[in-house]
């Protein structure tokens, strides 16, 4: 008896059991399956965590931008597939993203995070429900969604990381002043109807506003984007604020004056381009460095002082200021970057510190009106077609401690007369002085090696010019193409260098030769088509 009981308990414990794993299954992490929710809309969900059983939302792809959610969708804190009971805990990455006709979405309480892209590029959302327990919101969530009439951010967020709302925007929106990060350009281009302040930085600005705002007293930090191509006439930077971000006031049009307070330590990225009616800007005292195409295309900004704190000037700064005319540089800046002074077309004289180092690429390209520049007494480096396309500059005086001139840095300045070129120069670069039609005079350093190709090509007015004993290599069209008047070139070397066969192409020479030399020069190669050379 007693072993019929024990044999009937035993079974049924097999059979319960049996029951059980075939009425819930173990899903997997990372399997994905469709539910219909109480609408009987089908919602796509993710296994993020199997052994707690934890759901996200995922899209309904169906081509790489099209996503078939529409209509107002109505997501359930839980979730019941193959006997388990599920918790949906988050919208997954791009999981709404590029719903062309979604209209409104209410989220779950059960729900704390809304992952990247989560409901980007939908057109014509314009409700939404964030729940109470939200704590993430993350990048670029609601980037391109810009219909949202209004959004309630609850109390408990604590990250809105990078790009989360770009160039979004909302009539309304209700958010906590404090939270515990708020990643860079989070509301870069977010539209709103009043500012936006969140843990003292100004992160977002009406673009309706169209006279003058003063910054608040208790904001520290002006965010990416806030005012770009907003229509204040006027804007009041006050003394706590320590940080400014890029394109901040980018295409203010109707901008004309700002001062950048003594608090500030970067000029940022595009901070100020395209403000093309200011004219007058005043640099704090303790700007550290002025941003790639920080005022690029300010076309009526005259003149900039750059104080001492100022040690680099990136690229693009000031470039396309074409009514430039004066700029003062106190001793301090070490660098000025690529074509940061590019197309400055009324600009006509410059005097750089002692303190510069290196100017880069293009810095002064087609930069037509200057005549003048004052190189510093510590220059290093001077970039590839620094100068090119100046075509009144008349002067120019080489510091000692130049090392290195860069590829075509003169080329075009069609008024230059003279280059009187410093010992620790290695080489002349490819086209350094190419077009330099009225350059008459140049003295190449002892210890120069090499005159690279075309570096010296159409000077029509050179009519005589002495090779150091050290140049060991002259390139192609070197001398090339340089008119009909007759070129006189004294060799220090009586070894002839070595010489590209076209070296002179197109150039009549009168070539010097030291006493004894002529065989050498006669049957070198490359030398052998310039005729008689005479020895002095």
């Amino acid at each position: 008896m007693k072993k019929n009981v024990l044999s009937n308990i035993l079974a049924l414990a097999v059979f319960t059991a049996t029951f059980l794993l075939v009425a819930c299954k173990q899903i997997p992490t990372g399997e994905i399956f469709e539910v219909k929710n109480d609408e009987g809309i089908a919602i796509n969900y993710m296994v993020i965590d199997g052994d707690a059983k934890q759901i996200e939302v995922v899209g309904k792809f169906i081509a790489e931008y099209q996503n078939t959610y529409a209509g107002t969708i109505v997501v359930p804190p839980n979730v019941e597939y193959e006997g388990n009971k599920f918790t949906v805990v988050a919208v997954g990455k791009n999981a709404f993203a590029y719903s062309e006709n979604l209209r409104a979405v209410h989220l779950p309480s059960t729900v704390v995070e809304l992952k990247g892209n989560s409901f980007g590029h939908c057109p014509k959302l314009n409700k939404i429900t964030l729940p109470e327990h939200l704590q993430i919101i993350g990048v670029c969530a609601f980037q391109n969604s810009n219909a949202i009439d209004s959004l309630f951010i609850p109390q408990n967020i604590k990250v809105i990381r990078e790009r989360a709302f770009e160039d979004s925007g909302c009539k309304y929106i209700s958010i906590p002043v404090k939270i515990d990060s708020v990643g860079d350009g989070a509301f870069s281009k977010f539209r709103v109807n009043k500012p936006l302040i969140i843990n003292n930085e100004l992160l977002a600005f009406p673009q309706a506003y169209s006279s003058s705002y003063s910054i608040p007293e208790n904001v520290v930090a002006i965010g990416d984007h806030v005012f770009n191509d907003c229509s204040l006439r006027a804007i009041v930077i006050g003394e706590n604020v320590k940080r400014i971000g890029s394109h901040a006031f980018s295409r203010c049009m109707g901008l004309d004056t700002i001062v950048i307070p003594n608090s500030v330590e970067r000029i940022p990225y595009n901070c100020f381009s395209g403000c093309s009616r200011l004219e007058s800007c005043t640099i704090g005292n303790n700007v550290k460095s002025i941003g790639w195409s920080a005022f690029q295309s300010c076309t009526r900004l005259k003149k900039i002082h750059i104080p001492s704190s100022v040690i680099e000037i990136e690229g693009l700064a000031f470039s396309g200021c074409r009514h430039l005319v004066n700029i003062s540089i106190d001793n301090g800046l070490r660098e000025v970057g690529d074509k940061a002074f590019e197309d400055c077309s009324d600009l006509s004289t410059i005097s750089f510190p002692n303190s510069l180092k290196k100017l880069g690429e293009e810095v002064f390209n087609k930069c037509e009106s200057l005549r003048n520049v004052e190189l510093s007494d510590s220059m290093e480096v001077i970039g590839k077609r620094t100068f090119k396309g100046c075509t009144k500059l008349v002067n120019v005086r080489f510091p000692k401690t130049i090392k290195d001139v860069g590829e075509e840095a003169f080329a075009e300045c069609e008024s230059l007369k003279e280059a009187i070129l410093p010992v620790g120069l290695d080489s002349l670069s490819r086209l350094t002085f190419d077009r330099c039609k009225s350059l008459n005079k140049i003295v190449l350093p002892p210890g120069i090696k090499e005159l690279c190709t075309a570096s010296i090509r159409h000077c029509e007015s050179l009519m005589y010019i002495e090779i150091p004993l050290s140049v060991n290599k002259i390139g192609a069209q070197a001398f090339g193409s340089g008119g009909k008047a007759v070129l006189t070139i004294k060799m220090e070397s009586a070894e002839a260098p070595e010489c590209h066969g076209d070296a002179f192409m197109f150039r009549k020479v009168n070539l010097l030769i030291p006493r004894g030399s002529k065989d050498n020069y006669i049957w070198a190669k490359g030398w052998n088509g310039t005729g008689t050379p005479t020895e002095y």
